[in-house]
């Protein structure tokens, strides 16, 4: 019942979000010049922990792995150089870990719907762009390990081929844990527990459609 609640929370709460960024969408449009797109590209991803417990080193640490990112944008121009740029995208994260023991090596995927708000400020060709991203898992590997939601900041640079064409290199920093792991020794006796949380790297390419 508790797990029903707070999935249903969770949805409400997206649904929330996607509706107060469609009325800010719309109020800034009656404001200033607003153009929409497609974007979509390639992301290295990884998960890392807060503190690795006593005896272990960065080798068990997860290791990065590709995905995709595909969805949309608008583009809101507030000034000659500075703009906001919401986006709605499918994307594709995860990691590989390597188990000491055996040499195994094991890949986790998690989907989610992730929603960008970027302040964008233009420098000739290339734009500046940084703000907050709010993601919810749609399945994953593990589907009761992970956390319905993640939140941090993305970061990076657009690059302006043509005044409809561009090419992005974004780096996301995730700022909420999506769970939590916890380490056992030979004894299998619990030695620490660690907060684990999502890093990305996307390239890309846009296309305004108006």
């Amino acid at each position: 019942m508790i797990l029903t609640s707070l999935c249903l929370s969770g949805r409400v709460l997206m649904k929330t979000l996607v509706l107060i960024l469609s009325l800010s969408v719309c109020y800034l449009t009656s404001l200033a010049q607003v153009s929409f797109g497609v974007i979509g590209g390639l992301n290295l991803t990884k998960t890392v922990y807060n503190d690795l417990p006593i005896g272990f080193t960065s080798a068990n640490e997860p290791s990065w792995v590709s995905g995709l990112h595909v969805g949309v944008f608008g583009q809101v121009k507030l000034s000659e150089k500075l703009s906001v740029v919401p986006e709605l995208q499918f994307s594709q994260k995860g990691y590989e870990v390597t188990y000491s023991v055996t040499n195994v090596s094991s890949s986790v995927r998690i989907n989610y719907l992730e929603l960008p708000i970027l302040l964008s400020y233009r420098i000739k060709a290339i734009s500046v762009d940084l703000g907050p991203s709010i993601s919810y898992r749609l399945s994953s590997t593990l589907a009761d390990t992970y956390k319905d939601f993640d939140f941090g900041l993305a970061g990076g640079l657009r690059v302006y081929v043509t005044e409809k064409f561009f090419v992005t290199g974004r780096f996301y920093y995730g700022l909420a844990g999506i769970s939590q792991i916890t380490f056992f020794d030979f004894s299998l006796r619990t030695v620490g527990t660690v907060t684990e949380y999502n890093r990305a790297i996307q390239f890309g390419i846009g296309y305004k459609i108006k």
